[in-house]
């Protein structure tokens, strides 16, 4: 095979989605490169009510409203071992509610309206390599399928960090080495019902929300590293049916050196990760994705140069990174014991 794209895409979550949709909105050939099949299995994830405009622009709102995710108006949060009801705000006709999204359901209406709105869809196919031309940029991918030509790749491979590894970039660390712990458990929680809770003691904190009824998804970091089996489950759900096993994944504050260069962006978790109580994993993937999806259209619409997209785009990571840990900071330093490195 030597199929050639405007825009290739590495990963078919809500940032690759979202990057692809967006260039086909603007007349873009765009092929997704895939290495799972779909549903794939994926923690719950609990967005924020701003979502919705994102979705409005990727014309995909509707069908996520209709697909009966749970909705909920704020969390409960006990952080300094005070309890307390964070809501999200409302507008004069109705309270603000965001979504509590089952991954594999999501992921998956995202991929299939990609393919709706004329995405070349690889599945399974998994990227080698990039291609570079004598002068440095990324022209393509080699894969499992063979290779694939294109003018701009975009990473969407999440935290595997993909591209910034295969070019060599570095990822800048700001924390030490941080383990989120994921999983799922079915019975009753009174205590969360609906309402996703977020509870903070001296070792790190707790995340649970219900994902459907009698279904829980709970994340677990500590704030030191902890090495733990694949039975572990947080104190407060020990009593009810544990569901398949305990996974985890690596939140250690990072950013890619060069988020965007010759022929590529970095977006969602490839670009930069924080922990999950930054709660912008979903909003970020979908905005960069989008970002970078109009960057590469006004670029090729000669509305932009190359040079000012790529710098415009490495500006507003930077500055999204800066932001997320300012706040995170400031969070953890208002608990009764914070970690001795944020400090």
């Amino acid at each position: 095979m030597n199929p050639n794209f405007d825009v290739l895409v590495i990963g078919g979550g809500p940032a690759g989605t979202s990057a692809a949709i967006t260039c086909a909105q603007n007349g873009l050939d765009v092929c997704i490169l895939e290495d799972r099949k779909f549903p794939r299995y994926h923690v719950g994830e609990t967005v924020h009510p701003g979502i919705e405009g994102l979705l409005q622009q990727l014309d995909i709102r509707e069908q996520i409203l209709n697909a009966d995710f749970l909705r909920h108006i704020g969390n409960w949060v006990s952080w300094q071992k005070k309890e307390i009801f964070v809501p999200f705000g409302q507008t004069r006709q109705e309270l603000w509610r965001g979504f509590q999204l089952v991954r594999s359901e999501f992921d998956k209406i995202l991929l299939d309206h990609a393919r709706d709105r004329g995405v070349h869809i690889e599945q399974p196919c998994q990227a080698f390599r990039p291609l570079m031309n004598k002068d440095g940029k990324i022209i393509g991918v080699n894969t499992s399928k063979g290779v694939f030509k294109s003018s701009y790749l975009i990473d969407a491979a999440g935290s595997q960090n993909w591209v910034t590894h295969k070019l060599g970039l570095k990822m800048i660390k700001h924390s030490p080495t941080l383990i989120a712990y994921y999983g799922y458990a079915k019975g009753e929680f009174a205590n969360c019902n609906k309402t996703p809770l977020l509870v903070a003691d001296n070792e790190g904190w707790t995340w649970i929300a219900q994902v459907k009824p009698r279904l829980y998804q709970w994340t677990r970091l500590f704030f030191y590293y902890k090495n733990l089996d694949k039975n572990y489950v947080p104190k407060p759900l020990l009593s009810m049916e544990k569901i398949g096993n305990t996974s985890c994944s690596d939140v250690t504050w990072r950013i890619s050196s060069l988020p965007s260069g010759r022929g590529f962006f970095l977006v969602g978790d490839a670009a930069s990760v924080f922990d999950p109580s930054s709660s912008h994993g979903i909003l970020k993937a979908i905005m960069s994705g989008i970002l970078s999806g109009h960057l590469i259209s006004k670029t090729e619409k000669k509305q932009i140069t190359a040079n000012s997209s790529i710098a415009n785009y490495n500006k507003w990571m930077n500055d999204w990174f800066v932001h997320d840990k300012n706040n995170i900071t400031k969070l953890y330093k208002e608990l009764l014991n914070p970690p001795r490195w944020i400090l």
